[in-house]
């Protein structure tokens, strides 16, 4: 008698803890950063400070797939102490999730990418790199990712 007892307990604990996992659950949003510059500096602190704030997002993951949600290509340069570059935000496959297609539309939409956010953005000092970041990845959080994870907490 105990241990059936003892298994139904177990079950019902296994039911709840399945069950509010299964609420908890969110989307996981993943991006590949791409930085193009000559200046090694430079190009190794943008990917890291872009690599930092999108995984401070909670439920981004940096990844080198070939089916991201979302590709972030920059290109920098430096000159002296100033920089500049351009920033462009793309979701493969014009935003539909690749897991979401059948392999015969996958291949028919390989290399298309529809543009989501852009920016061209310069300044004086290496210093400032880490704080235009953090604004470009909060601006893509709250125009691009927020509207998403509403929407699927409405399903």
């Amino acid at each position: 008698m105990k241990s059936i007892l003892g298994g139904v307990v177990l079950f019902l604990v296994c039911f709840v803890f399945v069950s509010v996992g299964g609420l908890q659950a969110q989307t996981t949003f993943t991006f590949d950063v791409n930085v193009s510059c000559a200046d090694l500096e430079l190009r190794s602190l943008t990917r890291s400070f872009f690599s930092r704030e999108l995984r401070e997002l909670g439920d981004v993951r940096v990844t080198h797939t070939a089916t991201p949600d979302y590709r972030i290509k920059v290109i920098a340069f430096k000159e002296k102490r100033r920089w500049a570059m351009s920033l462009v935000v793309t979701a493969p496959f014009g935003g539909i999730s690749a897991a979401e297609l059948d392999a015969e539309t996958t291949a028919s939409l390989a290399g298309y990418e529809q543009p989501i956010e852009h920016s061209l953005t310069s300044g004086d000092s290496i210093n400032d790199l880490g704080e235009v970041i953090r604004q470009f990845v909060n601006d893509l959080n709250r125009e691009v990712l927020k509207p998403i994870r509403k929407e699927l907490k409405k399903k």
